[in-house]
């Protein structure tokens, strides 16, 4: 299954002209969370510049092209939410959430906080000082809503550029999603830059 499924990536990729390679996610989130997908990092074979994230179903090979920025439209992620029959419970919102922003994350990689000083700093780093948003970032937090669902809110920090952004996720009882996502702050804590 798994090369017929990296065949497929690689076809559906290269007919654009792109000569691609597939590397299986090794996140145990989602591996965890995800029993009848496999998730692929689809990159280009020359630079390793991230093309996509696909997942293909163990049992039929249907195949996912998931979203890849900040707030894309969960269509096919919710799609392969209900494929995966998850009993939807407060873990099982909160792991789908994270799961999406993993998912969603293969270019700039982010972290999950708790608080603000999860950021790392050193008074040398190029970014602010994350205490100055002590006041903003809590722990994840997950609420029932009216219809059986659940509201998820989670915050997370990437390395490059020092973006700190809030989640909000509604998620129904059969596991669809919805997202908001707030900007909070650019050039926090001990970020990097990438070259121009």
């Amino acid at each position: 299954m798994e090369d017929l499924a990296k065949f497929a990536i690689r076809a559906y990729w290269e007919t654009s002209g792109s000569q691609v390679r597939a590397e299986e996610l090794d996140e145990p989130l989602v591996n965890g969370l995800l029993l009848n997908h496999k998730v692929y990092a689809v990159r280009t074979k020359e630079w390793g510049s991230l093309v996509g994230v696909v997942a293909v179903g163990y049992y039929d090979g249907y195949t996912f092209v998931l979203p890849g920025k900040v707030g894309a439209a969960p269509d096919n992620f919710n799609e392969m939410i209900i494929r995966e029959k998850i009993l939807v419970d407060e873990k099982a919102a909160l792991n789908i959430s994270k799961v999406y922003v993993i998912v969603e994350s293969q270019a700039y990689k982010r972290s999950f906080l708790e608080k603000a000083t999860d950021i790392p700093w050193s008074e040398n780093a190029a970014g602010k000082n994350p205490s100055e948003y002590e006041n903003i970032v809590k722990p994840h937090q997950v609420t029932p809503t009216s219809d059986g669902g659940f509201q998820v809110r989670l915050y997370t920090w990437g390395r490059t550029l020092g973006i700190l952004i809030e989640w909000s996720f509604v998620i129904s009882s059969d596991g669809q999603l919805s997202i908001q996502t707030v900007e909070v702050a650019q050039e926090v804590g001990d970020c990097i830059f990438p070259p121009i």
